[in-house]
């Protein structure tokens, strides 16, 4: 068995995984561990300032936000733009068929409403 350690986060005892040893920070627990992680993250931030930033301004500089992208790739392949739009529109037709259908009373999408002020249970079709 392993020595016995005190978790920096939550003060509890406890013995590191053998497959870890010495590398282990914390006991184990969830909020150990995501507190530890954002800590580490922080630190690590706080030593590359720069790592996050300057990359994506430049990209999108050059090839426009997926907005644009978007409304050009539709303006170059208008078959593609009307093959959606047909779709869109039988999608939307089929969903508000289905939201507008009786639903059979053996159905398990009974629709149930429960009343506060009056504790009823109504079952709606």
């Amino acid at each position: 068995m392993g020595e016995r350690r005190r978790c920096p986060r939550c003060r509890r005892l406890f013995v590191a995984d053998p497959r870890v040893g010495d590398r282990q920070r914390t006991c184990g627990r969830e909020a150990c561990r995501q507190q530890h992680k954002r800590e580490y993250d922080r630190r690590w931030r706080r030593k590359h300032p720069d790592y996050f930033r300057g990359g994506y301004a430049q990209q999108k500089e050059i090839h426009g936000s997926r907005a644009q992208d978007q409304h050009r790739y539709r303006e170059n392949h208008p078959d593609y733009a009307a093959r959606h739009a047909s779709y869109m529109r039988a999608w939307r037709q089929r969903r508000a068929e289905r939201e507008n259908a009786p639903v059979s009373y053996t159905s398990c999408d009974l629709r149930v409403t429960i009343s506060k002020q009056s504790r009823s249970l109504a079952i709606t079709q």
